[in-house]
């Protein structure tokens, strides 16, 4: 085999590696596109993040505006527990955001809010990808 064949070899290695990494490349892209537009519309029940013992949720309740939809859960502690003290054991009000899944890809938002007596959790999800959590 000549030098002018094995860099042939070669160059067909390469266009071939290529297309196969673009064709993968290609289907992660239309797999995170169809999950981000035709996943669910609002955060599931069970996607309360997991509670520290003793800390209990109520049943959800289901909202939906136009940037998208989110769900609320009333906890509670002990009855000696304050709101703060709730609030204090999920690691203090505030809000952090992420990607809603691994092939999911719209905004979804855990929000812990403190009242002076009652600590609620939210999760909301964007209507679409790219869009804010509501």
């Amino acid at each position: 085999m000549g030098p002018h064949e094995t860099s042939a070899i070669w160059f067909k290695r390469v266009i071939a590696m290529t297309c196969v990494l673009l064709s993968l490349t290609m289907a992660a892209v239309v797999t995170v596109v169809i999950c981000s537009i035709f996943g669910s519309p609002y955060p599931a029940e069970d996607e309360l993040p997991d509670l520290p013992a003793g800390l209990v949720a109520s049943s959800s309740d289901l909202e939906c505006a136009g940037a998208g939809c989110w769900r609320t859960w009333t906890i509670s502690g002990p009855d000696h527990m304050t709101a703060a003290e709730v609030a204090a054991r999920l690691g203090g009000a505030g809000q952090s955001c992420g990607h809603h899944g691994w092939f999911d890809w719209r905004e979804a938002c855990t929000t812990v809010h403190m009242s002076p007596d009652q600590v609620t959790v939210q999760r909301a999800l964007a209507e679409k990808p790219g869009g804010s959590a509501p």
